[in-house]
């Protein structure tokens, strides 16, 4: 509760804050203040804004009250949208996508949406930022008896990159994947990151 309250706190001045910082930028036409001195407020707004996102999100996924999930359903309609508006997301950032092994089988699932919204904006953000939009984002699904999967995979832009972060995204995905009966199965090597998302059977 304290590190939700913290996060809270945190983000109402930085909202007003961007808010500024947008309009300085808008209403810099003469050039009075360089462009790229604005740029680098504007940045710095954002990482700290997703900072407190991530700490906001961490509070949820630690939050030791029982979830509460979604009626079952299969996992084109509990995933299909949060798939789609971040395949939008990466296409507006020049990203392509290889989709030839995501299927869609009648196989229900149970999740909380609120959570796997958070779950895939995390994902799609971790993308933008330190993928290669060189090489394709692949994405596909993965069946088993009593589980089933989606496995994202994205070449690395700059391997360094990686561990410059404080992985607090990774660690809310999982922490978010296991209050739903399910894991998050994270690898990287040099030039490739996958994260699978592993769901229970219902």
């Amino acid at each position: 509760m304290l590190i939700r309250s913290m996060a809270h706190d945190i983000r109402t001045p930085l909202a007003g804050l961007q808010s500024y910082a947008e309009i300085i930028k808008m209403e810099n036409k003469k050039g009075a203040i360089p462009t790229e001195h604005i740029d680098v407020i504007f940045n710095k707004i954002c990482e700290i804004k997703g900072l407190t996102d991530q700490l906001f999100d961490y509070s949820l996924a630690c939050n030791e009250e029982a979830l509460e999930l979604d009626a079952p359903c299969n996992m084109e309609s509990a995933i299909g949208d949060y798939l789609s508006e971040m395949a939008f997301i990466l296409r507006e950032n020049s990203f392509s996508l290889d989709i030839e092994k995501l299927i869609w089988k009648d196989f229900k699932i149970t999740v909380n949406s609120n959570f796997l919204g958070r779950i895939f904006n995390n994902i799609t953000n971790n993308i933008c930022k330190y993928a290669d939009n060189k090489a394709p984002v692949c994405i596909s699904s993965i069946y088993r008896s009593k589980d089933a999967g989606i496995e994202i995979t994205n070449h690395i832009a700059d391997k360094s990159s990686l561990f410059n972060t404080t992985g607090m995204g990774i660690r809310n995905i999982t922490l978010m994947m296991k209050q739903m009966n399910g894991r998050a199965i994270v690898s990287h090597n040099n030039t490739e990151f996958r994260i699978t998302l592993w769901f229970s059977r219902a």
